[in-house]
């Protein structure tokens, strides 16, 4: 364990409570794909893409036990005034999936202005553990029932609902300032 005698001049001995902290193996797959279309003034622009991440996570905060005194005397005497221990599996097999889908049209309403809309939906469903041993603070249960910490598997089934109204819309527009197409002013807006 890790072991503070409670003076600046002597301080931690044992290494660091912390260990092991792996975040390991853990990867993100994302397949996308954008198709455009070019007709008249429109140049549309459709897509979408799709994402899957996992990561193993094991932090052991505390897995190895720390024991701090408040100073020598309380050391050397054996009466600490803080202890720590990690009980359980601090592991945890974690995943999470999103998609989006966006919409966009150019629109040159002069051969130097050109306008730009679109509209973009993205939905990221709430994080998973391989074990349920995942969990949130609700006030109160779906049941109606008073809530608190509320693990994954008795009485929710994930930590928090998925958002399925996540709309951005994009607004811009690019002005050829001098209509040589070398300089451009581009004035755009986002709602995220």
């Amino acid at each position: 364990p890790r072991i503070n005698p409670g003076t600046d001049e002597f301080d931690y001995m044992g290494g660091n409570s912390g260990w092991p902290l792996e975040t390991t193996p853990s990867a993100t797959y994302s397949w996308s794909d954008t198709v455009s279309y070019t007709s008249g003034k429109n140049t549309l622009r459709f897509g979408g893409e799709f994402r899957y991440g996992h990561v193993d996570y094991f932090r052991a905060t505390e897995g190895r036990g720390r024991v701090d005194f408040s100073d020598l005397t309380d050391f050397i005497a054996g009466d600490p005034h803080r202890w720590e221990f990690l009980y359980g599996n601090p592991g945890r097999h974690l995943t999470m999936n999103s998609f989006g889908f966006f919409a966009q049209d150019g629109y040159r309403i002069t051969p130097r202005l050109t306008l730009n809309l679109g509209l973009r939906w993205d939905v990221t469903f709430p994080i998973k553990d391989s074990n349920n041993e995942l969990a949130n603070f609700i006030p109160t249960l779906p049941n109606g029932r008073p809530g608190g910490i509320v693990q994954v598997g008795d009485g929710i089934s994930q930590p928090y609902d998925t958002n399925w109204a996540d709309l951005s819309p994009r607004f811009g527009f690019a002005y050829d300032i001098f209509g040589s197409g070398r300089t451009i002013l581009q004035i755009g807006r986002a709602h995220v």
